[in-house]
């Protein structure tokens, strides 16, 4: 098996360098999926560039491809990563299941070194259909084998992206004994992994940093990325249980303006159609909709449009400017009053639920849709196939998908994390803790992802977020009863890092990061010893070590010691020194669990017979709160209050 490298993954400037042909393969993917045979087998419909980035599940290497800026794998490959991968002949689809009881082995295989950007394979179009625990994904031909998106595994665990080390990771989630335990009435049981170990926020990147803490200057409302990038749509359903109310936004107050009762589904669609439009723009949605009801009596079906000049009526759409000209002439229209609307590379179209269109708008003026409740804070949609609070809109770049946005009040919004990161069976202080660091983290990422439209996103790279259908009442519990509540520091808002597990001492936040927070010191932590991954072992030998440190572009011969060079105060390694045959490689600060696929960077070594033992303590990067020392110090009977004030320094808890 060839192994090819993608050249970007879930950054935000891979987001912002997309290029047209990628808006044309997913085009072309979505006919796949949805138009059967609508592009003949064998169509060339992208390309496989050779590229220097990694792909990993549960930290073992997966053979993995560029197709144009996105990274893909072999559907076959899964097997060897906890899949049953089963083929289809008559009805020609592979079918791909996650089996617990199989061992991820990982696939061994020749890493290429070939310039990145230089084209491998062309990308064609395949009949076959892939489906993965029943849904279907898009998937394609690459040199006769199937291949998918690695994003689309996102549902198995958390996808997640290192910069620095360049490195795609899918980590699987951990069962603990603690969520295996009886439920309440009607609760369902959440799979809270509880093995948080990537922070993708450096202190100094936050706008909240050295900032005065003004409790006023906090926005109400958190807008959510629910799919953007690699997991963007074309097309996304809406559902509610009690019609829906569309309007838009003044700062944090809804304004409601256009309520559709005779359904409880809507489409989200991407708009790069053509359409006749009216001269001049109509002041108000109400003499829009008159002047749309007059020319139905006339027998003219149109619809409502939106941008920042204000509404306008659209007759179509059509699939070209020709068409849509042919149309001004075929009704006889006034071509003084009457033009062509061009196509619009940032439109969304909303549909009804059989998909005819009922209004259009730019995302430069989004509109949001709540449930017909007409009250956005008790509102309740379905997007795809999750229930989210609050309401719904989507956002387009220039020739790209759907960008899908969940906006929420922020207290909302921590309801479906608190019970994604910590498990709901867990002692309440424990959860208090975690809810106001919860908060305060969410307040420190506000604005991360602003080029792409929204604040946070559902993953690690924020905090977990799975909606309403992820809420149970402990923690909803754990959240009202802190509402509101934040650490603050001299004035300013703390920023609370936290991890799963210390392995009995916290990090200071300069031995991880750039910066030196007064509050985030490393401090000694017996609550965290004894518990989950509070100690952990793993053994490597010269060869893997050479394999680990090419996969991350680190190439220094045959491998001949190892050795440790340096540790913090707080006794993680600052520097590990690798010597080969070739020269000598400094791998310092966390770089060391990222290229050798570790818990955290606090470890001891020792070197036998060819291979190195790393005896390692805690998960993540040890900074803050630990998820595991809370646990045991809620048991232990201290407060959310005290809890907070052991792992963070020096705070001031309002």
């Amino acid at each position: 098996m060839r192994a090819f490298y993608n050249k970007g993954f879930l950054t935000e400037k891979s987001f912002s360098t997309l290029i047209i042909s990628m808006a044309i393969i997913l085009t072309a993917m979505l006919l796949m999926t949805t138009a059967g045979h609508a592009m003949t087998v064998g169509t060339e419909i992208g390309e496989v560039l050779s590229t220097d980035i990694l792909a990993s599940i549960d930290n073992k290497s997966i053979p993995s491809l560029n197709i144009n800026g996105y990274t893909a794998i072999i559907v076959e490959d899964l097997r060897a990563y906890g899949f049953n991968v089963t083929w289809n002949e008559q009805e020609k689809t592979l079918h791909v299941n996650r089996n617990l009881a199989l061992s991820i082995t990982g696939k061994p295989y020749e890493v290429l070194q070939i310039e990145p950007g230089k084209r491998i394979y062309p990308v064609l179009f395949t009949d076959i259909k892939t489906y993965l625990d029943g849904v279907e994904v898009a998937s394609f031909n690459i040199d006769g084998q199937t291949a998918i998106f690695f994003n689309q595994l996102k549902n198995y665990g958390a996808v997640g992206w290192n910069e620095q080390a360049r490195i795609a990771s899918l980590e699987f989630p951990v069962l603990l004994p603690e969520t295996a335990i009886t439920q309440d009435v009607n609760e369902q049981e959440t799979l809270t992994t509880v093995t948080r170990h990537s922070t993708q926020l450096d202190p100094e990147d936050s706008y909240i940093f050295h900032q005065p803490f003004d409790k006023s200057a906090i926005p109400e409302l958190i807008d959510v990325g629910v799919s953007f990038g690699e997991t963007a749509v074309s097309r996304v359903q809406i559902t509610t249980g009690d019609g829906f109310v569309v309007g838009e936004f003044e700062g944090d107050r809804f304004n409601p303006q256009i309520r559709i009762q005779d359904t409880n589904q809507l489409q989200l669609e991407r708009d790069d159609d053509y359409y006749v439009g009216t001269d001049g723009w109509i002041h108000t949605l109400e003499r829009a909709q008159d002047f749309l009801q007059e020319l139905r009596l006339s027998g003219i079906t149109g619809l409502v449009a939106r941008d920042g000049h204000g509404w306008n009526i659209y007759l179509g759409p059509y699939h070209t400017a020709s068409d849509a000209d042919q149309h001004i002439k075929i009704m006889e229209l006034d071509p003084d009053k009457w033009h062509v609307v061009a196509a619009d590379s940032r439109r969304v179209r909303i549909n009804n639920s059989t998909g005819n269109p009922i209004i259009v708008y730019s995302s430069e003026t989004p509109l949001h849709i709540i449930s017909g409740s007409n009250i956005p804070d008790q509102s309740l949609v379905q997007i795809g196939q999750s229930k989210y609070r609050g309401s719904v809109t989507a956002i387009r770049k220039p020739f790209e998908n759907l960008t899908v946005i969940n906006r929420l009040p922020i207290e909302q919004y921590l309801y479906g994390v608190v019970p994604r990161e910590m498990p709901h069976s867990w002692s309440l202080e424990a959860l208090k803790a975690q809810a106001v660091a919860a908060r305060g983290f969410a307040m420190a990422n506000l604005g991360k992802y602003h080029d792409l439209g929204f604040d946070v996103c559902t993953t690690v790279n924020s905090q977990v977020y799975g909606g309403y259908a992820s809420e149970q009442s402990s923690t909803n519990q754990a959240v009202d009863q802190t509402a509101g509540i934040m650490m603050t520091y001299q004035g300013e808002l703390v920023i609370p890092y936290y991890h799963s597990n210390s392995g009995g001492r916290t990090e200071s936040s300069e031995n991880v990061w750039r910066e030196a927070v007064p509050y985030a010191r490393g401090v000694e932590d017996s609550y965290s010893l004894n518990t989950t991954h509070a100690s952990w072992e793993v053994s490597m030998t010269y060869s893997e070590l050479e394999q680990a440190m090419r996969n991350s572009q680190m190439d220094i011969g045959e491998v001949e010691s190892v050795y440790i060079d340096e540790t913090t105060e707080n006794g993680r390694v600052s520097r590990l020194v690798v010597v080969g045959s070739q020269g000598t490689q400094e791998i310092i600060r966390q770089e060391n669990r990222w290229v050798f696929g570790l818990k955290s960077h606090y470890f001891d070594i020792q070197l036998t017979n060819g291979s190195v033992i790393f005896y390692g303590k805690g998960f993540g990067h040890g900074v803050g709160m630990s998820q595991y020392g809370a646990k045991a110090m809620a048991e232990a009977g201290y407060s959310w209050q005290q809890i907070l004030q052991h792992y963070y320094l020096g705070v001031h808890i309002e």
